[in-house]
């Protein structure tokens, strides 16, 4: 996910006391407590399949009034906290789990996806594309930011399927567009297209340099085509006026009641400007956030060379929102490298890119932040007890984080602060052990690891059978010791998490079907890398509360934790695979408040505002493949 898709973690006895905090903001002290000696639960399920995630298998759950988990056990045990006032449930044979934890998403993308015209990330041709924009000019209904016509869903892979490359020229030819920047959004998060209008707004001509991280792509005479990627968006995006909090208020809370709907009850937002910290200010302040929310910080790239000042600054956002309820900042984050698939080609390998007839070329991809420099930002945040997350989807860059986070334990003399990265879609095997070794959490999406469009025709002829048959090599990274965690990376992909449990299993899921719409061939995708279920459970409940630093306040189902659950309508310990990716969440709770419930009404997310989300999901998530695979981060 680059910046523009939007988007503790404090170490061990050094951090202890900023930990403390973290725990109280994250929501323990917003219950109401049962008081001393109370036996008498608010909730019992009973006659479940709950999975505690300590190796065992109970039949019921008792939630005090204080929204701790008060007994676990069999259903006659925990019938000795029903009172009068104890409302009783039946799971009637389905699984009781802890609440997923994500540890890598993006929901205040989704924000704009209800909000501003998109193409779908359909494949258009030129005529199509131009047909499209002509018609969201005349549309009285087309909602505008400020003067820019912002367009999202642009399919830079077939952009349009006709007129590759995109140039600017293909927008200057709309219909009146002389005096209206445009801007088209990729659905891929990497890539954007402008019109001239908006490069003279942005100041970008054949002078301007390319920033660090991203690319201005030029013709052949040194002129910007209107095509730019990953950080280079900036340079645009920062002319264009943005929402209010308020304006975008109650599309959020539908947003977080979508997501209880799904069963998560935390979730790391991994990318948060600072005008959305207001978002979840507001959000938090009016009861609207239904999770343990923790919001990443991109770091600037000013700050690069002054890490000292870049942590100065994030703590000041930190300690301004320190009060919100349900949120807490402790991270950030660094975009090492981009993605690994055809056209792109921006995630950086420790090998070459093929071309298409299996020929090495000179590109290795990109990356944005060199090893001396990120092992300066990473000591310097290390010591002061934040977490860095980095995005590295390519070995290069994987090994490049990897050496950073060495670099800071050498000079912080063992630190133990738990610094994440996130992809993974390769790593070289010699990097496999260290992640346990140095204590890095693996944030893995494995909804992306499956046979697809995006793993056979974008991606296996550029890189060969080898590296092809190590993708998502979460397996010999779990073999190895390492931590996994799991995030879904939503809105770059559906927000499927028993999907991305089952995938992780059986390396097929939903997306790698041939009914998936993505070229699925319905075989597994280096079957040598799957993992056990109990292993994927673990890695989206407790994995992702490690990473998240919330072990000790839930992720699994034990008495004294907060009441972080959900009921399925499935038992996940048996079913088939293809059966669990399409379970349904019955209840969710998060410290024994119930965030949604299928059987009731839901104030936070009607039938109405949910079809708009999953549609402005989609929308985002490149939905014409139907799947979870398709891999923007």
């Amino acid at each position: 996910m680059t910046q523009l898709t939007r988007r503790h973690l404090l170490g061990a006895a050094a951090t202890g006391a900023a930990a403390t905090t973290l725990t109280t903001a994250t929501g323990t002290a917003a219950r109401a407590s049962s008081g001393p000696g109370s036996t008498q639960a608010a909730t019992v399920i009973k006659n479940a399949r709950v999975w505690t995630g300590t190796g065992g298998i109970a039949e019921a759950v008792a939630i005090g009034e204080d929204g701790r988990i008060m007994g676990v056990g069999t259903s006659r045990a925990m019938g000795r906290y029903v009172g009068n006032r104890t409302v009783v449930l039946s799971a009637a044979g389905r699984t009781v789990i802890s609440g997923i934890h994500d540890g890598h998403v993006h929901p205040t993308a989704v924000v704009q996806y209800l909000i501003y015209p998109t193409l779908d990330d359909a494949q258009l041709t030129l005529a199509e594309m131009q047909s499209a924009l002509n018609g969201f000019l005349a549309s009285p209904s087309t909602v505008y930011r400020g003067d820019w016509l912002f367009v999202l869903g642009w399919n830079p892979v077939a952009c349009p399927v006709d007129a590759l490359p995109a140039v600017k020229q293909y927008l200057d030819e709309l219909t009146n567009p002389s005096d209206r920047p445009i801007i088209l959004r990729g659905s891929d998060g990497h890539n954007s297209f402008v019109n001239s209008r908006a490069l003279e707004i942005a100041g970008i001509d054949r002078n301007t340099p390319d920033p660090a991280g991203g690319v201005i792509v030029r013709d052949s005479s040194g002129e910007p085509t209107g095509v730019l990627v990953d950080t280079a968006q900036d340079l645009v995006m920062a002319k264009i006026p943005s929402l209010s909090a308020e304006e975008q208020l109650p599309w959020f809370g539908a947003i977080s009641g979508y997501m209880a709907s799904m069963g998560i009850t935390s979730f790391q937002d991994a990318y948060v400007t600072p005008a959305e910290l207001d978002l979840y200010a507001l959000a938090g302040a009016q009861g609207l956030l239904r999770q343990r929310a923790q919001a990443m910080l991109l770091l600037p790239e000013e700050y690069f060379d002054d890490p000292a000042g870049g942590l100065a600054w994030a703590e000041g956002l930190a300690s301004a929102y320190a009060g919100t309820p349900w949120l807490s900042i402790r991270t950030i984050k660094i975009f090492l490298d981009g993605v690994m698939e055809y056209p792109a080609q921006t995630a950086a390998l420790i090998d070459p890119y093929l071309d298409a007839d299996g020929t090495p070329t000179s590109n290795r991809g990109n990356l944005y932040v060199d090893t001396a420099t990120l092992s300066r930002i990473i000591t310097v945040f290390d010591r002061a007890g934040w977490q860095v997350h980095m995005h590295a989807i390519g070995d290069r860059a994987v090994r490049t984080g990897l050496d950073g986070v060495a670099a800071a334990r050498a000079a912080n003399h063992g630190s133990a602060v738990r610094h994440t990265i996130a992809h993974l879609q390769l790593i070289d095997p010699a990097d496999y052990g260290r992640f346990a070794t140095l204590g890095v959490i693996p944030d893995f999406q494995l909804q992306w690891a499956c046979s697809d469009y995006w793993t056979n025709e974008a991606l296996h002829p550029y890189i060969g059978d080898d590296r092809y048959a190590r993708l998502y090599p979460a397996r010999s990274v779990w073999n190895a010791g390492g931590a996994l965690a799991g995030g879904s990376d939503w809105p770059v992909d559906p927000l499927a998490p028993w999907n991305q449990v089952a995938t992780a299993v059986d390396r097929i899921g939903l997306g790698g079907l041939p009914s998936s719409g993505a070229g699925g061939t319905g075989l597994p995708l280096n079957p040598d890398q799957a993992l056990p279920l109990d292993a994927s459970l673990a890695m989206h409940t407790r994995g992702s509360a490690h990473q998240m630093y919330q072990e000790a306040v839930t992720g699994t189902v034990v008495v004294g934790k907060d009441a972080d659950l959900q009921i399925l309508d499935v038992d996940a310990t048996v079913v088939p695979m293809r059966k669990l990716a399409l379970a349904n969440v019955v209840r969710t709770f998060r410290a024994g408040e119930t965030t949604w419930d299928k059987t009731g009404p839901d104030s936070q997310t009607t039938p109405a505002k949910r079809k708009h989300i999953e549609r402005a999901a989609l929308a985002a998530a490149k939905a014409d493949n139907g799947c979870g695979c398709t891999r923007r981060h």
